[in-house]
């Protein structure tokens, strides 16, 4: 596998939100509408998901609470129960009793979103999903990260300027796409007022593609144009899942989390691979 780079790898959701700021400063005044209309869309969304979040949220703690029941434990303490020594003559059981409840473990999540042209046609509802679990994450207050991943950037690119080479390759690793790119969306770190800025960005972005196939439905609404360096690309899945490795020791290490979920949203056919000198690839397993 190749090495990582993941400062050139990964865009922060601090310049997601500045890229679609400095874009949405140059619409026409249609657009402007348009955007205003987008955002008060979104919230609509967020504000009619909360009966929805909430229930999970209910859900989860019910069975939290019944795995923790099931695998509690009743112990002897070997103490004498006062309570009960007048019936040392006809039982045995006079010794107070201790609950064991084995020890929690500490949860984390990723989500990867495929952002690719094939994802088009599904995209709004998949983006509404997802949005529906950042919020249930947030909900629960476990620590969190979402990227999507895509390859629409040139590594010769003004706009990508420290951000290409992403991969460290040899001879002996293979070759992935260094115009990959994975751009952090929501963190259980950013604000509340970056996290409806980043949901009002990429539900805009959701309806502004799905608005290819439903111009004509007034219900949609119409959603202005996005930055082009935000656009659909192709599918680098593999490369994403090869930087999970990475991604993922670092999360569980600064976030001290015991098991971390991985939740990829995305239709696969991921983009190919091969080895740098274009042979090719073999998965070696055990020691044959």
């Amino acid at each position: 596998m190749p090495g990582i780079r993941l400062n050139k790898l990964i865009i922060p959701y601090k310049k997601y939100i500045r890229d679609f700021a400095r874009y949405d400063s140059k619409l026409d005044t249609r657009d402007r509408e348009d955007l205003s209309t987008a955002k008060q869309t979104t919230k609509k969304f967020l504000s009619d998901s909360s009966n929805i979040v909430n229930y999970l949220v209910k859900e989860f703690e019910m069975k939290k609470n019944a795995k923790m029941y099931a695998r509690a434990t009743i112990a002897k303490t070997g103490i004498i129960d006062p309570l009960k020594l007048y019936q040392y003559k006809f039982a045995e059981d006079i010794f107070k009793k201790m609950s064991n409840i084995p020890n929690q473990k500490n949860h984390g999540m990723i989500f990867l979103l495929d952002w690719s042209g094939s994802m088009q046609r599904h995209l709004l509802p998949t983006v509404e999903q997802l949005l529906n679990l950042v919020m249930f994450c947030r909900k629960i207050n476990i620590p969190f990260s979402v990227y999507k991943f895509m390859n629409n950037h040139t590594t010769s690119s003004k706009y990508d300027k420290g951000l290409h080479t992403p991969f460290i390759v040899s001879d002996k690793t293979i070759r992935p796409d260094q115009s990959t790119k994975l751009v952090q969306m929501f963190t259980h770190k950013q604000s509340k007022s970056d996290f409806l800025r980043c949901a009002q960005n990429l539900h805009r972005s959701a309806l502004y593609f799905n608005g290819y196939y439903n111009w004509r439905n007034p219900e949609e609404g119409r959603a202005p144009s996005i930055d082009t360096h935000y656009y659909l690309s192709s599918t680098p899945l593999n490369e994403s899942l090869i930087a999970m490795d990475t991604i993922i020791k670092k999360f569980k290490n600064d976030y001290k989390t015991d098991k971390v979920a991985l939740i990829t949203l995305t239709d696969g056919s991921a983009n190919s691979m091969c080895t740098v000198n274009g042979g090719e690839l073999m998965i070696k397993l055990g020691k044959s």
